[in-house]
């Protein structure tokens, strides 16, 4: 996997998508049709919206991968509102940690300020690819949220 740096755009989700497919950036954003820049909702800023994981599904798709999205771990609810783990916090890591070590993906988080935030993930040296320029461990994410593996489907 090579490693891109999105400079100052916020276009997280497609850098990453682009690093897991090996592809430039900007024929990914052709493919997708939105290249992250354009403002999208009428507000009173002109805010630009980030790229969506149905975006990238379809992407991955057309590269002959299918994403599935796996949560570190995942709940379920019952009517009375109770949620509860499905499974003791062991065998989430197990579970997440076998994902990791078998696809490429994106890894999804949410930063110490609060800000969402996509990174590729390459098997192949077990680390986190981000579009800010750099590389580090999973164990430096402090508030992950799941993980998208590609999955070869030719």
């Amino acid at each position: 996997m090579r490693l891109m740096d999105q400079g100052t755009q916020k276009r997280c989700m497609l850098y990453s998508l682009a690093m897991c497919l090996d592809v430039d950036v900007e024929y990914l954003a052709k493919q997708i049709g939105y290249n992250g820049d354009e403002p999208f909702f009428r507000t009173q800023n002109d805010e630009q919206r980030s790229h969506h994981p149905q975006e990238c599904i379809d992407a991955a798709l057309d590269h002959g991968y299918a994403v599935v999205n796996v949560e570190p771990n995942p709940h379920q609810g019952n009517n009375s509102d109770e949620i509860e783990p499905i499974w003791n916090q062991t065998i989430c890591q197990l579970r997440f940690r076998t994902y990791l070590r078998k696809y490429n993906g994106m890894v999804h988080m949410c930063l110490d300020s609060g800000e969402l935030h996509m990174c590729a993930w390459c098997k192949d040296d077990q680390m986190v690819y981000d579009p800010n320029g750099r590389k580090y461990t999973i164990d430096a994410v402090n508030h992950l949220i799941g993980f998208y593996a590609l999955i070869s489907i030719k």
